[in-house]
């Protein structure tokens, strides 16, 4: 049983070496200074969980997620690739609605897993997640096993370590969700949910009931199955939360899809060419669909030589 004292100088050290300034309040209070923020010591995930949190910009928030990613699944960070960077970078600009095209197996949903975990664990009680697919069962094999996995993998790594493990009391069942165990309501978490194919907007609106105190994002895999005229929903959903941002994932089909409709360029599909166009902004408010070509997979493009 490691002892209180000990404990504290196994977080002092970690966070020395996260280049954190380390300091002793009067009242005995063991503080952290990062990025100029002064901070309670905590493991560096949480802090750097904080930061992510309280970023003004795309480059600092940025940073912070790629630490935690780091720092969650310490394994992964061996195969972060230029198509994980393009992911996470769009999560920190300035979009609302996120569409990712391109082929099967490009690890759209893991890496879209992983924003969606550390976006929950920011703020677990304020803010609230849902990963969606056509059916339940779905959305369990696909998206949601990683938002599953990868929570529990992140826990037992801090646990390996002698350190409390990140929060969430992973459900699984009829309707899975993670939720805080401090949590007080059944709005705030991580949850899993079903959008059936030919469901409208209301579905959609139903699913999410009241606005979470403080962010909403949402995920929509097999969004190539689903209703355009989901899409009519965004705009409610986005009033009276201080961030807002779903995710469109699909294996591009059509134009004429959920997906495809919310992948419309703004300046014309005429006007893209996949071969070079691998951004565009949509004609949908704050949108951009991330195209995904698979002759610059980084599996050809970046070298490993493991």
């Amino acid at each position: 049983m490691i002892s209180q004292l000990d404990y504290k100088l196994r977080l002092v050290k970690l966070c020395s070496k996260e280049g954190f300034e380390i300091y002793e309040r009067d009242d005995g209070k063991t503080r952290v200074i990062a990025n100029g923020h002064d901070l309670p010591l905590k493991h560096p995930s949480s802090i750097w969980l904080s930061l992510y949190r309280k970023a003004q910009n795309p480059e600092e928030k940025f940073r912070a997620m790629h630490r935690v990613h780091d720092l969650f699944w310490p394994d992964r960070a061996l195969t972060w690739n230029s198509w994980t960077d393009r992911r996470f970078q769009a999560h920190c600009e300035d979009y609302q609605e996120i569409v990712l095209a391109g082929g099967a197996a490009t690890g759209k949903s893991e890496d879209t897993a992983k924003i969606a975990i550390i976006f929950w664990q920011s703020d677990p009680l304020n803010n609230t997640a849902i990963i969606t697919s056509t059916t339940l069962q779905a959305v369990a094999k696909r998206i949601w096993g990683y938002v599953a996995r990868l929570t529990d993998l992140a826990q037992q790594n801090l646990i390996k370590q002698g350190f409390d493990p990140i929060p969430g009391k992973i459900t699984r069942g009829v309707s899975p969700k993670i939720i805080h165990e401090q949590a007080k309501d059944h709005l705030h978490g991580m949850f899993a949910a079903a959008v059936p194919e030919g469901a409208d907007d209301g579905v959609i609106s139903n699913i999410i009931g009241t606005h979470p105190a403080h962010g909403l994002m949402m995920v929509l895999d097999e969004s190539t199955d689903m209703n355009p005229v989901i899409a009519k929903s965004f705009s409610n959903l986005r009033k009276g939360v201080h961030f807002f941002q779903v995710w469109a994932i699909g294996n591009s089909k059509s134009k004429n899809d959920l997906h495809g409709a919310m992948a419309t360029p703004k300046v014309g599909w005429e006007n893209i060419d996949p071969t070079r166009n691998w951004i565009w902004e949509t004609n949908r408010e704050k949108g951009v669909c991330l195209y995904f070509y698979p002759y610059d997979s980084p599996a050809i493009t970046e070298s490993d030589p493991i």
